[in-house]
């Protein structure tokens, strides 16, 4: 019966350094549980990565780790998505939102309009199933960051670590004014974690979040919208479990 029908899936946001979780029509800021500030970092495990460099496009002011619908995306970096009702331009290499110059930063330095992210599919790493919402989550990481992702990576490997084999800390680096995580590794998962884990990266829902760009949709089959009030607590490393 449920042949050919796919569902949205949960993204992870990180608006004003602020990390929050948007699935099931609901927007959870995630806070700390003792003084209920935000989160500084999440804990987690990288399921997957996409092997492009996707690209994002808002219309309006881009506010980085934004949960809202782009106006214009590719997941393959290459053209716009079936997905986008009204792309900027056919080819993302010949659009003018795509140069060099097309954005200012508020500190007068030149960008691009659109946007170079990794897509991620994650999930807590103290719940690698995550059932409760919707199995994997999708998370963008942003451009000051992409560096640090492969630096990352390679010291994984240096090790003999593939990244899905560890645990995962992303932090905000306090000193800088926009986005940017430093990566760090917890701990390397156990045997009966990497069973989870291999499961999920064969998970079509995962491969969806890497390979595809359809984002999480309420049960209307529009974007959701609703924002609940902050959970005071970290919903990764509580495995989102919710009181």
């Amino acid at each position: 019966l449920g042949a050919g029908i796919t569902s949205g899936f949960g993204v992870v946001g990180y608006k004003g350094k602020i990390w929050s979780i948007k699935a099931g029509g609901t927007e959870h800021k995630m806070l700390r549980p003792d003084d209920g500030t935000p989160a500084a970092s999440i804990e987690l495990v990288i399921l997957r990565a996409s092997e492009y460099v996707s690209k994002v496009y808002y219309k309006s002011s881009f506010v980085d780790g934004s949960n809202a619908k782009p106006d214009c995306q590719s997941v393959n970096g290459i053209k716009p998505d079936k997905t986008i009702a009204a792309p900027m331009h056919a080819q993302c290499a010949d659009c003018p939102f795509n140069q060099w110059g097309s954005r200012v930063s508020e500190d007068g330095k030149p960008g691009k309009a659109c946007t170079d992210v990794k897509r991620l599919a994650v999930v807590p790493q103290k719940n690698i199933r995550n059932e409760a919402l919707g199995g994997p989550l999708l998370l963008r990481i942003p451009p000051a960051s992409l560096k640090e992702l492969k630096a990352y990576a390679d010291q994984l490997m240096g090790h003999g670590f593939p990244y899905f084999a560890v645990a995962t800390r992303i932090l905000f680096d306090m000193d800088k004014a926009y986005p940017r995580f430093i990566f760090s590794a917890i701990r390397a998962l156990s045997d009966e974690e990497a069973d989870d884990v291999i499961a999920m990266r064969d998970d079509p829902r995962t491969k969806r979040i890497t390979d595809e760009a359809v984002e999480f949709l309420d049960s209307t089959g529009e974007p959701a919208a609703e924002q609940a009030p902050p959970v005071a607590t970290s919903l990764f490393e509580q495995g989102f479990q919710q009181t």
